[in-house]
């Protein structure tokens, strides 16, 4: 399901609603969420781990999916 596809499947939801405590109980869930977005934020170590990483895959230091798991279950058998 799309992002969009879920938001309108939400608000057909929300449309439905008509007890008072419920879209209460929604609004604070939504005002939470929105409200703790603004605190996250990516500490320094995550962005240097994700910029290696980046470079990793750019410079063909990785491994296919394939390649990974046929490491993993060799790995597995020791």
């Amino acid at each position: 399901m799309t992002t969009l596809q879920l938001k309108n499947k939400l608000i057909r939801h929300i449309k439905a609603v008509d007890d008072p405590k419920v879209l209460e109980d929604l609004y604070r869930l939504l005002n939470i969420e929105t409200e703790n977005m603004e605190e996250l934020k990516t500490p320094p170590n995550i962005k240097d781990y994700v910029t290696r990483g980046y470079w990793d895959v750019r410079n063909g230091r990785y491994l296919s999916n394939r390649k990974a798991d046929a490491e993993i279950d060799q790995w597995l058998k020791k």
